[in-house]
Formats: C-alpha cells, structure tokens, sequence
C-alpha cells in the first residue's frame, strides 16, 4: 500500500525508492522530486485495479490521488532485467541505475555439517556481553577453511577441520585445547614462517575469577596436527596491566618479512593497547612507546593495519569504545603519527569492528565501522569512511545507507553475489532493546547506495552476534557466512547463489620470498574485467574478536576471464597475470626479483629483475665488504640499501612491458675472487620516497 510521507527526509526528498512483492511481481514504488513515499501493509491506502503488461517488460501506473503522482513501475523478475525503467512523472520514462535482485538464498546448515557449539559466557563477569568471538583458517593446510569457536569458560573452545565433504570434525581435545577458559578474541597468522597458521588467543582467565593477568595464549601450530601453547615463551603472555583483552591483530608494520601483534585492551589507564614487534626467532619485543604509540586511553575492541596512502607501509587503526579511536600513519621508520583528527568523526563513535574495502572503486581503500544506531536520531549507527586521499577520510555511512546495524559488532567486506561490488554486512546485539536484533547485510546497488536484505536474502540470526565472518566452506565459488554470538550458538549459513555470476579466488604464497610476509600479509590485489578494477588488501581481514578467510575472493559478474590480475607484493614489486579463467581458485606465488647468472672472469652474465613497473629504470649495485645497512642516498628518499660501504653502481636497465629489467655484463678479467654483494634499486615518488629494493645477491666471482 502506498502514502506520503508527512515529513520527508533529505534523502527522500531526493529520490525514495522501495520495494513491494505482490505475488510473484516485485514493485518498484519511486517519486517525483520534491515528493516521498512510503509502504504500509494495513490496508491504509488500496492499490488501484491494474493490468500487467507482457512478461519481461516495464511498465508503468499511476495512482490517482494529489498532484504531483505516485507512480508504480512493476518488474518482473528475471535475471536477464539488470537495468529497470523507472517512470520518475508521468510521460518521463528513465533507464535507472541496476536495481539489483542477487538470486542469493543463505541458509542455516550449522547442524546439518555438525558445527554444533555455543558461547556461554560466566554469569556476572563484567565483560561477559562483550565476547563471544571465533576464527577461520584452514589450519591443516588442506586447501578448505576451518573454524575456531570461543566458549565462554563453560566448556574448552572447540576447533572444527573441514572434512572437505561438506561437513566438520570436532578436534579441540587432541590439537590441545583442553581446559575451559574465558577467552575473548583470535587472530590467526604463521608468527614463526614455518608453513602453518599459528593462533593467538586472548583470556581472561580461568571461569571462577573476574581475570587473572598473563593468561593470553599463543597456540603454535606443530605440522597440522595440534597446538603446542608458548606465550610465555614469545612474551606475549599479558599485554598490559591488566588481565583483559580483545581482538588481537597480526600485521607486518615494519615490511621486515614476519608478522608482528597488536592486542587491544578496554581498561584504561592500566598502559594496554600494546604493539608487538616479531623478533624473528619466536619471541616478540614490546615496542609501543618507541613506535609512537600513546594509546592507553583507547577503549581497544579492534586493531588492524592497512596501508591507506600508498607507501607499502601500512598504517593502524584501533577501533575503541566510547569515541576512543585512533588513527596512525606509519613513517616507514618503525615509528607512527598518531592523526585521528583527518578522520572525519572517529573520535565519536561507540566503535567495535571494521572492515578495510573499496567500496567506491575509486582505488582508495576506506574503511566500515560498527557503532550503535539510534532509531530517529541522524549521525548514529555504523560509519563508512570514504578514503580522500592523505588520510583524509569523510564518513558518509548515512549517504550509502549502511548506518542501521542495531548495536553492532562484527562487521564484514565482501561481494556476496558475485556482480564485481563490495557489500557490506553486520551483526549485533546488547542487552535492552537491542537484544536478538536482526543481523543487517547491505546490497550495493552500483549507484553509491545500498539495500538492506539480510532477512530476505535468507541470512536469518537474532541472536546476540559478536563475530562475523566470510568463507567459501564448501569451495563452491559464493562467500558463505559465519556468526558467533555471546549467548547463543554457531551459525553457519551457506550461500546458495544462482544468478551463474562468475568468480576468481586468489591465494598468496610468499614462502619462496622470505622479505615478505607469510600469506601474503599486506599485500594488494587487482583484477581488472573489461576496463574495471577491484581492489582487495590482505588486512588479516579483521572483524571483531575473529577475522575471516585470508583469501582473496573477487565477483567478476557475467565474465568468463579476469583480463589481468595485478598482485603488488609487500616490497614493492608486482605479479601480473593475463586473461585469467574465471571460477576457479589460483595460487599466485612471489618470488626475489633480483637473479643474476654464474660470474665469472671474462664471461657475460645477465642480472635481472623482475616485477618493476614498465619503462622505470632500475638501478643495479655491488660491494665486495658485505651485507648489512649501508649508506642511505638522499636520491632514494634516505631509504638505506642493505650493502655495506663502499658500495659502487655497476649499469642501470629499463624495464620492458613486463616489467623486467634485463642488465647484460662482462665479468672483467682482472675481478678479484671473492665473493660480491649485489643488489637492485628503482627512484620512486616526489625525492625519491617511494623508491623500492630488491633482495640482496651472494655469489663468488670465478676464475
């Protein structure tokens, strides 16, 4: 049924647009400017008596009434109508912006694959209705993604392996996770390089105790097969003053090749909300006043590093509660600037998660965070920060419409339906009027909107949500979803999608380049499909208390290839593949750019480097005292090559269309043998500060 709305938003006023299914024929209710409309299923307002027009066209009907019209533009669904007429007055006939119907059903398959589990927090613990977390890694490395379920205290967590058949095996007692404990959040990362996805847990405690200091465990992961627990051992066992703790966070800040930790912590004034830094033999070194960061007065619910401007190096969010967020620019130095003042409103929000995305393609990475919607009142509710280049970000949730997440938590990136757009989706949940509100996922309709259609897509949870998750379960090509509430149980839902839009998975294999870190961490990825470009960056893809699939998933709509997949690794230097078959999953490994032939007295030898952009000049170097940090040049942006003094430049090539730069030279006759050090430099950026290294080369010089 249809009626004016007696006072218009400005967004109404605008253009309102919503939609009613009357049988099988969705209807699409719009306005002239200056006028909004609204449903109502009392029976207020009849619709008149009409006829449809023929199956697979638009048409249109005015309703009689006031001046100026209501119109009805009836469509019919079919998959083949991406772009509906909209009848915007009467005579005026327009083709609007893809008004999107996804064909995607999610449907609750917890029980049937046997992922039965649930969250019981300790009755009375202060944190108690903030927790309720979980994880997903593949951590056997067999190809499919596995889940780690948080249990409150009341029972041990639970960790379920993929059989790869469609269902999970419960294997928490034999990989080690065999006491009950009040954990709160995980994050998943290979800390020591050595091929299996380690995890860290935060905890309060053992249950009977409100907390007890130095119970955060770091769960090395032995062969796939189970956990052996070192946090001791690494240093990580507390992470301040006090004994709580919520989502940690891998990331590789300083691009020295292995992944450091952040851990939040909600209690002020206690110095927590610490950084990490990996020392690369299995301990960790606290260095969060020398990185320059003075957090303890966030409320850390959520850390996650991302590089915004640019420079590989990537900067720090930490999302708090009660307006405690902040915002770092990482000076490449192994230090920060705190400039949470360009973020346009991130010290308001009540913030809990976040989700690093593109979500206008416009190349720029923003970011999506939870917040408390308040019903009626404008400004509250989610926030999207649109990326403006120099960490100057505008927060334009309500513009998207994307704020109404109820009390929300968990939040997720993803393109859901696989048409080439990033949605977005949210849980939620608190005590009060919030309780067992609806889990909220956002439709991208392509035209900077979007629709809400968790409930009608299928995505039914009322339940108190804490973590949110993205996987493809059962390797079918859709994302599925997975939520982990506070006082209720696991849901997994799968994605039943039918529209037959293609896809693209991209794995990152970093192991047989060891100055990056494992997985990938911090890398970027494009696939670009007839003249458009999306963007993924591999954040360890944080939510709240747990993060999704480190895999890169790409909707490519009706394309049955990816023209190029642009993969710019951590250091600087670019993978590129061309015309990649859709729907399938692919593995993209990263290899040292630098080679060089056998020297030797008198012979040629070509030195190579791979993976530079076209037509950039590459600049090649050697020293016979060593490796180690040499001189800096101020030509290169102060960046210090990794050859000890002195060092001599030996030629310099061109990079082709490829990318590769090929250096062909004569071995002189009267070389000393010995062994040389080389390595390659490329200028980049306003006086060189965006310039780039190669690894290092060892080799002796033949007689």
């Amino acid at each position: 049924m249809v009626g004016k709305s007696p006072n218009p938003s400005r967004r109404e006023r605008i253009v309102h647009r919503a939609f009613l299914r009357i049988g099988q024929t969705p209807l699409l209710v719009t306005s002239k400017f200056g006028v909004s409309i609204f449903l109502s299923l009392d029976g207020s307002r009849d619709l008149p008596p009409f006829a449809p027009g023929p199956p697979g066209r638009a048409w249109a009907k005015r309703l009689p009434g006031p001046d100026p019209p209501l119109l009805l533009v009836p469509l019919r669904s079919i998959p083949a109508m991406r772009q509906p007429l909209i009848v915007l007055a009467a005579g005026l006939v327009f083709l609007a912006a893809p008004v999107a119907f996804p064909q995607t059903t999610f449907v609750d398959v917890t029980d049937a694959v046997g992922l039965t589990s649930a969250h019981a927090p300790i009755p009375g613990h202060p944190m108690g209705p903030m927790v309720g977390g979980g994880t997903v890694a593949d951590f056997n490395r067999d190809g499919w993604p596995d889940i780690y379920v948080i249990c409150g205290g009341s029972q041990a967590d639970m960790l379920f392996l993929n059989d790869q058949a469609g269902n999970f095996v419960e294997v928490g007692q034999s990989w080690g996770l065999t006491q009950p404990e009040m954990c709160s959040g995980a994050a998943v990362g290979d800390y020591d390089k050595d091929g299996w996805l380690d995890m860290y847990v935060t905890n309060f405690g053992p249950p009977g105790t409100s907390g007890t200091l130095g119970s955060h465990r770091l769960y090395r992961n032995v062969g796939g097969h189970g956990f052996q627990e070192r946090a001791a051992l690494a240093g990580l066992q507390y992470a301040g003053l006090s004994w709580d703790g919520f989502s940690p966070g891998f990331g590789d800040y300083d691009l020295d090749g292995d992944l450091d930790l952040f851990v939040t912590s909600y209690t002020t004034s206690m110095k927590n909300n610490r950084l990490f830094r990996n020392n690369g033999d299995g301990t960790f070194t606290d260095v969060t006043i020398a990185a320059g960061i003075y957090a303890s007065d966030v409320r850390g619910f959520v850390p996650t590093f991302a590089d915004f401007d640019g420079d590989r190096y990537p900067e720090l969010i930490l999302i708090g509660d009660t307006g405690t967020s902040e915002y770092y620019i990482n000076n490449g130095d192994g230090t920060f600037t705190e400039s949470t003042h360009t973020v346009d409103r991130l010290d308001v929000p009540n913030a809990m998660g976040v989700a690093i995305c593109d979500v206008n393609e416009d190349m720029l990475l923003d970011f999506y965070v939870s917040d408390t919607y308040y019903t009626g009142q404008p400004g509250t509710g989610n926030k999207l920060y649109i990326n403006q280049g120099n960490h100057v970000f505008t927060e334009e949730a309500w513009n998207y419409g994307v704020q109404d997440d109820g009390w929300g938590w968990g939040v997720i990136a993803l393109d859901f339906d696989n048409d080439g757009l990033i949605d977005l989706g949210g849980t939620n949940g608190f005590p009060g009027p919030y309780q067992n509100y609806p889990t909220k996922l956002f439709h991208n309709q392509g035209n900077g909107t979007f629709v809400e259609m968790g409930a009608a897509s299928g995505l039914v949870h009322n339940y108190d949500g804490r973590t949110m998750s993205f996987l493809d379960y059962d390797k079918d090509g859709d994302l599925d979803i997975a939520l982990f509430s506070t006082s209720g149980p696991f849901k997994l839902f799968r994605n039943d999608l039918v529209n037959g839009n293609s896809y693209l998975r991209i794995s990152l294999d970093t192991y047989g380049h060891p100055a990056l870190a494992p997985d990938g961490v911090q890398s970027r990825v494009e696939v670009t499909v007839g003249g458009k470009t999306q963007v993924r960056y591999l954040d360890t893809r944080q939510s709240y208390l747990g993060q999704s699939e480190m895999i890169m998933h790409f909707g490519l709509g009706v394309a049955t290839a990816a023209d190029e997949v642009r993969v710019e690794w951590a250091d600087g230097f670019s993978t590129v593949l061309q015309n990649v078959a859709a729907n399938q999953e692919i593995t993209v490994h990263a290899k040292p750019p630098f080679s060089q032939d056998m020297l030797q007295r008198g012979q040629m030898a070509d030195f190579v480097v791979t993976g530079a952009e076209p037509g950039e000049t590459v600049l090649f170097l050697y020293s016979f005292e060593g490796l180690g940090e040499g001189p800096a040049n101020t030509s290169l942006g102060s960046m210090p090559i990794d050859l000890l003094a002195p060092v001599t430049q030996f030629g310099t090539a061109v990079a082709d269309a490829a990318g590769r730069a090929t250096l062909t030279k004569t071995i002189s006759p009267l070389a000393p043998v010995r062994l040389v050090y080389s390595q390659a430099v490329i200028q980049r950026g306003t006086g060189g500060v965006g310039s780039v290294k190669t690894n290092t080369l060892t080799a002796p010089i033949l007689p």
